[in-house]
């Protein structure tokens, strides 16, 4: 569900209470930043904000709604937008190291709960504070959630479906995507909910909670399911994992238990993986203590320090050169994707109303001769945006069939690099074309490419690291993401409208580096799982 959280720039500000005409949107700025109680419109701003961290693995920008209602500008909504991403930074590093030492699947009932009930509780929000404080939390659960799954999913898989498998639960994630870009042509354009002086429950605040389910009805299914075999193997518990094999046999062969002919299980590299990520002279020091208070705070403290120790041996050998270009894989891509994907409305808004190339608009267009907000506070945006942005999310279908049948076939690297170099080329083509429709049809081809590269990086970094380290790495790596896509939503925020080609070529060029970057990555194609 990468991009569907777009849509929320587009309707949320047409919720807004306050008469703001656009010549007295910088006056109304002072006054808000001057006043103690942020208002009505900020309510709304901070609700619809939380919508974003519904999404998994990309809990979008949804800065637009509060730019009627406050007068923001371009780069101050980029500001509000990333909040979301410093939560999943935060949630994707540190449940990825919780997910390496008490188990894949406790982590994930955890962390999709917990993802749900901040978001529900950010529908709730009608102050502009609290509602960032929720979308924060959110963003932390929605982080969680993204390592831990394929991490999870690799374990179960045998190395010549691996590749396949993962795929086909990035799939699910583009399906999430357009399932909610569906709902939000439907719910949000709608006069639904209730709206009094003191509390407002709008159609788009509704639209919130309906994004909650996949969260709240995946923790109740992983409750239902086992523990990966390989994290219990690599924790000493081999009678467990035989356990859940012997269950997956069952459900396989449609035989009983007792017939599955494996009675012990050896690993090659037993030793060298066993979780160690704790010191062993850590927990002594915590016990020691009578005092309640130092005992919790060393207890902080030394998961704190293992959690980076842990994460600087991934920079050790043999791991040092995959890591560092899984680290420019993943920088690159999000800022591409993100960038792109989370401003397009905005550029396909304005190309709607005042015709042009994306970085080539008439300049005497003004918010005076077609404003972007109505006199009534509201948001002046062409309806015909939503059926754009749910043509691009369509656009992500071909990719992830096609990685689905290639990627145990034609190897990770290969792909890789093709759908890299292609989407920077296709990225250049956006900045070349000169109508609405030229730019929609390059934006469907960049998604389509590029989102070839998002799944066989899923299923690289389920691949390359041990299983003791795997959930961190691929949180640690989803961090380098979100760092990515956050600088790459400030740099449009800032360049969009006076230098728009800046950013869409650095788009170009880093698609394009990180694409020859990847030849010097391993193949790890028809290897088992260290």
């Amino acid at each position: 569900m990468r991009s569907a959280a777009k849509f929320m720039r587009m309707k949320t500000k047409r919720d807004q209470y306050e008469r703001v005409s656009t010549r007295d949107s910088e006056a109304f700025t002072t006054r808000v930043s001057n006043s103690n109680s942020m208002g009505s419109s900020r309510d709304e701003e901070s609700d619809d904000e939380s919508w974003r961290t519904k999404d998994y693995e990309d809990a979008l920008q949804c800065a637009g709604f509060a730019q009627c209602a406050m007068g923001l500008k371009s780069s101050e909504k980029g500001v509000l937008s990333s909040i979301v991403f410093v939560g999943m930074m935060i949630g994707g590093y540190f449940w990825g190291y919780l997910a390496d030492i008490n188990g894949r699947r406790q982590v994930l009932m955890v962390s999709l709960t917990f993802n749900a009930v901040c978001a529900i509780i950010s529908s709730l929000c009608q102050t502009y504070w609290w509602f960032l404080l929720f979308r924060l939390l959110s963003g932390i659960g929605v982080g969680g959630s993204i390592p831990v799954v394929f991490s999870y999913v690799a374990e179960f898989m045998p190395k010549q479906h691996r590749g396949k498998m993962i795929s086909v639960v990035a799939f699910f994630w583009m399906c999430g995507n357009i399932v909610a870009a569906a709902l939000a042509w439907i719910v949000i354009p709608r006069d639904w909910g209730h709206r009094s002086e003191h509390f407002d429950y709008s159609s788009w605040r509704i639209f919130i909670v309906v994004c909650t389910l996949p969260s709240l009805t995946s923790a109740v299914f992983f409750a239902l399911l086992p523990e990966s075999p390989k994290f219990l193997i690599h924790k000493g518990e081999e009678t467990k994992a035989l356990q859940v094999l012997a269950m997956v046999y069952q459900i396989n062969k449609r035989r009983a238990r007792q017939f599955y002919p494996v009675k012990s299980i050896l690993l090659d590299d037993y030793n060298c993986n066993r979780y160690d990520t704790i010191s062993s002279t850590g927990p002594s020091v915590i016990h020691t203590s009578s005092n309640l208070v130092k005992r919790v705070l060393l207890d902080t403290l030394h998961k704190i320090a293992a959690v980076f120790a842990t994460t600087w041996s991934l920079f050790k050998p043999p791991l040092t050169r995959r890591t560092l270009v899984l680290v420019v894989q993943m920088f690159t891509l999000s800022f591409g994707y993100y960038g792109l994907w989370l401003w397009l409305p905005t550029l396909l808004d304005d190309m709607n109303k005042n015709g042009g190339s994306a970085c080539d608009r008439p300049s005497n267009t003004s918010s005076a001769s077609d404003p972007d907000c109505n006199q009534d506070g509201s948001a002046n945006i062409d309806d015909e945006v939503y059926k754009q942005s749910f043509i691009t999310s369509l656009s992500n279908l071909p990719g992830n069939i096609l990685t689905i049948f290639l990627v145990d076939y034609t190897g990770r690297k290969s792909l890789l690099v093709s759908s890299m170099i292609l989407s920077g080329v296709s990225v250049l083509f956006i900045w070349l074309v000169q109508t609405t429709t030229q730019t929609l049809i390059m934006m469907c081809i960049f998604g389509g490419i590029s989102v070839i590269g998002w799944n066989v990086l899923d299923v690289l970094q389920c691949e390359l690291y041990p299983t003791n380290k795997r959930a961190l790495a691929i949180g640690f790596l989803t961090l380098v993401g979100r760092i990515g896509s956050i600088i790459a939503n400030l740099a449009f925020a800032a360049l969009i409208e006076e230098h728009c080609a800046v950013p869409i070529l650095t788009v170009a060029v880093f698609m394009l580096f990180g694409g020859f970057l990847a030849l010097f990555l391993p193949n790890m194609q028809g290897k088992p799982l260290e």
